[in-house]
Protein backbone atom coordinates (compact mmCIF):
# COMPACT_ATOMS: atom_id res chain seq x y z
CA UNK A 1 0.00 0.00 0.00
CA UNK A 2 1.04 3.57 -0.51
CA UNK A 3 2.71 5.30 2.45
CA UNK A 4 2.63 8.93 3.48
CA UNK A 5 2.97 10.46 6.94
CA UNK A 6 1.63 13.88 7.84
CA UNK A 7 -0.47 15.66 10.45
CA UNK A 8 -4.24 15.24 10.11
CA UNK A 9 -7.36 17.21 10.93
CA UNK A 10 -9.90 14.41 10.82
CA UNK A 11 -12.90 14.98 13.04
CA UNK A 12 -13.54 11.28 13.54
CA UNK A 13 -11.78 9.48 16.16
CA UNK A 14 -7.47 5.22 22.23
CA UNK A 15 -7.64 4.00 25.53
CA UNK A 16 -10.40 1.58 26.43
CA UNK A 17 -13.11 2.14 28.98
CA UNK A 18 -15.73 -0.34 30.06
CA UNK A 19 -19.42 0.51 30.13
CA UNK A 20 -21.66 -0.03 33.10
CA UNK A 21 -22.63 -3.49 31.91
CA UNK A 22 -19.07 -4.68 32.40
CA UNK A 23 -19.08 -4.11 36.14
CA UNK A 24 -20.49 -7.58 36.84
CA UNK A 25 -17.52 -9.03 34.89
CA UNK A 26 -19.61 -11.94 33.64
CA UNK A 27 -17.78 -14.42 31.39
CA UNK A 28 -19.39 -17.30 29.51
CA UNK A 29 -18.25 -19.63 26.73
CA UNK A 30 -19.29 -18.63 23.19
CA UNK A 31 -22.06 -20.90 21.91
CA UNK A 32 -23.88 -21.16 18.59
CA UNK A 33 -23.14 -19.27 15.38
CA UNK A 34 -21.68 -15.76 15.27
CA UNK A 35 -24.22 -12.96 15.01
CA UNK A 36 -24.85 -10.97 11.84
CA UNK A 37 -23.00 -8.00 13.40
CA UNK A 38 -19.91 -10.14 13.92
CA UNK A 39 -20.10 -11.70 10.45
CA UNK A 40 -20.46 -8.34 8.71
CA UNK A 41 -17.59 -6.91 10.73
CA UNK A 42 -15.26 -9.79 9.84
CA UNK A 43 -16.02 -9.27 6.14
CA UNK A 44 -15.15 -5.59 6.51
CA UNK A 45 -11.89 -6.45 8.29
CA UNK A 46 -10.83 -8.81 5.52
CA UNK A 47 -11.67 -6.27 2.80
CA UNK A 48 -9.74 -3.52 4.58
CA UNK A 49 -6.67 -5.60 5.28
CA UNK A 50 -6.45 -6.79 1.65
CA UNK A 51 -6.95 -3.33 0.12
CA UNK A 52 -3.56 -2.23 -1.22
CA UNK A 53 -4.89 1.12 -2.47
CA UNK A 54 -5.33 2.59 1.01
CA UNK A 55 -3.08 5.47 2.04
CA UNK A 56 -1.09 5.16 5.26
CA UNK A 57 -0.94 8.20 7.54
CA UNK A 58 -0.05 8.69 11.17
CA UNK A 59 0.52 10.81 14.23
CA UNK A 60 3.75 12.04 15.69
CA UNK A 61 5.66 9.63 17.91
CA UNK A 62 5.17 10.83 21.49
CA UNK A 63 7.18 9.90 24.57
CA UNK A 64 7.37 10.74 28.27
CA UNK A 65 10.31 10.92 30.65
CA UNK A 66 9.11 7.77 32.45
CA UNK A 67 9.48 5.71 29.26
CA UNK A 68 5.86 5.86 28.12
CA UNK A 69 5.22 6.18 24.40
CA UNK A 70 2.24 6.64 22.11
CA UNK A 71 1.76 6.51 18.35
CA UNK A 72 -1.10 6.19 15.88
CA UNK A 73 -1.02 4.71 12.39
CA UNK A 74 -4.09 4.86 10.17
CA UNK A 75 -5.36 3.83 6.74
CA UNK A 76 -7.39 6.26 4.63
CA UNK A 77 -9.48 5.50 1.55
CA UNK A 78 -9.78 7.52 -1.67
CA UNK A 79 -12.49 9.68 -0.05
CA UNK A 80 -10.05 10.63 2.75
CA UNK A 81 -12.04 8.69 5.30
CA UNK A 82 -10.24 6.69 7.95
CA UNK A 83 -11.02 2.98 7.70
CA UNK A 84 -8.47 1.57 10.14
CA UNK A 85 -6.50 2.89 13.10
CA UNK A 86 -3.72 1.14 14.97
CA UNK A 87 -2.89 2.53 18.40
CA UNK A 88 0.42 1.49 19.99
CA UNK A 89 1.28 2.59 23.50
CA UNK A 90 3.64 1.68 26.30
CA UNK A 91 3.08 2.51 29.97
CA UNK A 92 6.50 3.49 31.30
CA UNK A 93 5.85 2.78 34.97
CA UNK A 94 4.82 -0.84 34.37
CA UNK A 95 6.42 -1.58 30.99
CA UNK A 96 3.06 -2.83 29.70
CA UNK A 97 2.52 -2.82 25.94
CA UNK A 98 -0.90 -2.17 24.40
CA UNK A 99 -1.95 -2.49 20.78
CA UNK A 100 -5.49 -1.68 19.71
CA UNK A 101 -6.81 -1.90 16.15
CA UNK A 102 -10.02 -0.12 15.15
CA UNK A 103 -12.01 -0.61 11.96
CA UNK A 104 -14.46 1.97 10.63
CA UNK A 105 -17.28 2.12 8.11
CA UNK A 106 -18.56 5.54 7.04
CA UNK A 107 -16.62 7.12 9.92
CA UNK A 108 -18.31 4.85 12.44
CA UNK A 109 -16.49 2.40 14.67
CA UNK A 110 -17.28 -1.20 13.74
CA UNK A 111 -14.62 -3.26 15.54
CA UNK A 112 -11.97 -2.81 18.22
CA UNK A 113 -9.32 -5.48 18.73
CA UNK A 114 -7.07 -5.11 21.78
CA UNK A 115 -3.86 -6.95 22.60
CA UNK A 116 -2.25 -6.29 25.97
CA UNK A 117 -0.39 -7.84 28.86
CA UNK A 118 -2.20 -8.23 32.18
CA UNK A 119 0.01 -8.03 35.25
CA UNK A 120 -1.09 -8.96 38.76
CA UNK A 121 1.74 -8.88 41.31
CA UNK A 122 4.49 -11.07 39.85
CA UNK A 123 2.16 -12.95 37.50
CA UNK A 124 1.34 -11.90 33.96
CA UNK A 125 -0.71 -13.15 31.01
CA UNK A 126 -1.58 -11.99 27.52
CA UNK A 127 -5.05 -10.87 26.51
CA UNK A 128 -6.89 -10.42 23.24
CA UNK A 129 -10.27 -8.69 23.50
CA UNK A 130 -12.54 -8.00 20.53
CA UNK A 131 -15.66 -5.85 20.50
CA UNK A 132 -18.18 -5.53 17.68
CA UNK A 133 -20.34 -2.38 17.49
CA UNK A 134 -23.81 -1.75 16.11
CA UNK A 135 -24.76 0.95 13.58
CA UNK A 136 -24.90 3.53 16.39
CA UNK A 137 -21.37 2.66 17.59
CA UNK A 138 -22.72 1.01 20.71
CA UNK A 139 -20.80 -2.10 21.85
CA UNK A 140 -22.91 -5.13 20.98
CA UNK A 141 -20.61 -8.13 21.45
CA UNK A 142 -17.33 -8.53 23.31
CA UNK A 143 -15.21 -11.65 23.58
CA UNK A 144 -11.89 -12.36 25.24
CA UNK A 145 -9.15 -14.96 25.33
CA UNK A 146 -6.08 -15.32 27.51
CA UNK A 147 -2.79 -17.21 27.51
CA UNK A 148 0.29 -17.35 29.71
CA UNK A 149 2.55 -16.80 26.70
CA UNK A 150 1.88 -14.45 23.80
CA UNK A 151 2.72 -17.07 21.16
CA UNK A 152 -0.04 -19.29 22.59
CA UNK A 153 -2.76 -16.67 22.36
CA UNK A 154 -3.90 -17.58 18.84
CA UNK A 155 -4.65 -21.13 19.99
CA UNK A 156 -6.75 -20.07 23.00
CA UNK A 157 -10.55 -20.13 22.88
CA UNK A 158 -12.68 -17.00 23.14
CA UNK A 159 -15.26 -16.53 25.89
CA UNK A 160 -18.14 -14.08 25.86
CA UNK A 161 -18.10 -11.09 28.23
CA UNK A 162 -20.34 -8.11 28.74
CA UNK A 163 -19.83 -5.53 25.95
CA UNK A 164 -16.92 -3.12 26.43
CA UNK A 165 -16.64 0.21 24.67
CA UNK A 166 -13.16 1.12 23.44
CA UNK A 167 -12.82 4.90 23.12
CA UNK A 168 -11.13 6.58 20.14
CA UNK A 169 -10.62 9.97 21.81
CA UNK A 170 -6.87 9.57 22.33
CA UNK A 171 -6.41 8.55 18.70
CA UNK A 172 -8.40 11.54 17.50
CA UNK A 173 -6.35 13.89 19.65
CA UNK A 174 -3.06 12.38 18.53
CA UNK A 175 -3.97 12.75 14.85
CA UNK A 176 -5.23 16.29 15.37
CA UNK A 177 -2.36 17.33 17.68
CA UNK A 178 -4.80 18.24 20.45
CA UNK A 179 -5.56 17.36 24.08
CA UNK A 180 -2.64 15.65 25.80
CA UNK A 181 -0.99 15.36 22.38
CA UNK A 182 -1.04 19.10 21.78
CA UNK A 183 1.96 20.52 19.92
CA UNK A 184 3.22 23.49 21.90
CA UNK A 185 6.80 24.71 21.52
CA UNK A 186 9.09 23.13 24.11
CA UNK A 187 12.47 24.32 22.85
CA UNK A 188 15.33 23.12 20.68
CA UNK A 189 17.81 20.32 21.29
CA UNK A 190 21.17 20.11 19.54
CA UNK A 191 22.87 16.77 18.89
CA UNK A 192 26.18 17.26 17.16
CA UNK A 193 25.42 19.26 14.05
CA UNK A 194 21.74 18.30 14.11
CA UNK A 195 18.97 20.53 15.47
CA UNK A 196 15.72 19.10 16.83
CA UNK A 197 12.48 20.94 17.51
CA UNK A 198 10.68 19.57 20.57
CA UNK A 199 6.94 19.98 20.95
CA UNK A 200 4.28 18.62 23.26
CA UNK A 201 1.99 19.27 26.18
CA UNK A 202 3.13 22.25 28.23
CA UNK A 203 3.47 20.28 31.47
CA UNK A 204 6.45 18.62 33.14
CA UNK A 205 5.06 15.10 32.83
CA UNK A 206 3.31 15.50 29.47
CA UNK A 207 3.94 13.80 26.14
CA UNK A 208 6.65 15.29 23.92
CA UNK A 209 7.92 14.68 20.39
CA UNK A 210 11.14 15.64 18.61
CA UNK A 211 11.57 16.52 14.93
CA UNK A 212 14.76 16.99 12.94
CA UNK A 213 15.08 20.50 11.51
CA UNK A 214 16.58 20.37 8.02
CA UNK A 215 15.76 23.90 6.91
CA UNK A 216 15.58 27.01 9.06
CA UNK A 217 12.71 29.04 7.62
CA UNK A 218 11.43 32.31 9.05
CA UNK A 219 9.26 30.55 11.64
CA UNK A 220 12.16 28.46 12.96
CA UNK A 221 14.35 31.54 13.14
CA UNK A 222 11.61 33.37 15.03
CA UNK A 223 11.48 30.56 17.59
CA UNK A 224 15.26 30.53 17.95
CA UNK A 225 15.48 34.29 18.43
CA UNK A 226 12.76 34.28 21.10
CA UNK A 227 13.11 30.77 22.50
CA UNK A 228 12.30 31.47 26.15
CA UNK A 229 9.42 33.83 25.35
CA UNK A 230 7.89 31.36 22.86
CA UNK A 231 7.85 28.37 25.20
CA UNK A 232 4.30 26.98 25.36
CA UNK A 233 3.30 28.62 22.07
CA UNK A 234 0.86 26.39 20.18
CA UNK A 235 2.05 25.19 16.77
CA UNK A 236 0.66 23.14 13.91
CA UNK A 237 3.43 20.73 12.88
CA UNK A 238 3.84 19.13 9.45
CA UNK A 239 6.27 16.25 9.20
CA UNK A 240 7.46 13.12 7.46
CA UNK A 241 8.76 9.89 8.95
CA UNK A 242 11.94 8.46 7.52
CA UNK A 243 13.94 5.29 8.16
CA UNK A 244 17.73 5.23 7.82
CA UNK A 245 19.90 2.34 6.59
CA UNK A 246 20.18 0.89 10.09
CA UNK A 247 16.39 0.74 10.46
CA UNK A 248 16.17 3.68 12.86
CA UNK A 249 13.03 5.75 12.26
CA UNK A 250 13.00 9.50 12.81
CA UNK A 251 10.75 12.47 12.16
CA UNK A 252 11.64 15.29 9.80
CA UNK A 253 10.02 18.69 10.23
CA UNK A 254 8.56 19.96 6.95
CA UNK A 255 6.87 23.08 8.29
CA UNK A 256 5.20 24.78 11.24
CA UNK A 257 2.33 27.23 11.61
CA UNK A 258 1.71 29.44 14.63
CA UNK A 259 -1.78 28.95 16.09
CA UNK A 260 -3.40 32.04 17.51
CA UNK A 261 -5.32 31.40 20.73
Amino acid sequence: MKSLFYSLLFLVFVSCTSNKNQESNEISPIQGNPSSIENEAEVLIAQTDMNEKLLEVGSLYYTKEDGSSYEINALVNSKKKIVKITEIKVIGKTGQFFKTIFYFKNNKKIVSNEHFEKKIASKSSFIERITYYDKNEKPAISKIREALFEEELDRALFTQINPIDCSVIDAQNALNQEGKFITTFQGFVESGQQLFLTIGENTKEGYISALLVQYKDSNIKKLQENEMLMLGKKLRVNFEKMTDQSGFQFQILTGITFIEE
